[in-house]
């Protein structure tokens, strides 16, 4: 029990991180298609993808991350406070 306790901070930021990644594809991909049906040109890169998503996404996935264990020890706490009630 204690060995999942111990790496459920990195766990949520792993599973943030992933979550951030795949929004920032989607996005990327979405504008590009908003593109191409404006102008009727495909520009598409996928240097250009790989480096929006490897400079935007680790900031965003550590906030959520870190987040999401906050309110995970909040939660603990509030259910502790009710038990020994």
């Amino acid at each position: 029990m204690k060995i999942i306790k111990k790496y459920r901070l990195i766990f949520l930021i792993l599973v943030s991180f992933v979550f951030c990644t795949l929004l920032s594809v989607i996005s990327d991909v979405i504008a590009t298609l908003i593109v191409f049906f404006k102008i009727n040109r495909f520009i598409f890169s996928w240097n250009e993808l790989l480096f929006n998503v490897v400079d935007r996404t680790p900031v965003p996935g550590v906030i959520l991350g870190v987040g999401l264990w906050i309110k995970n020890k909040l939660q603990e706490r509030e259910n502790k406070d009710k038990t020994t009630k």
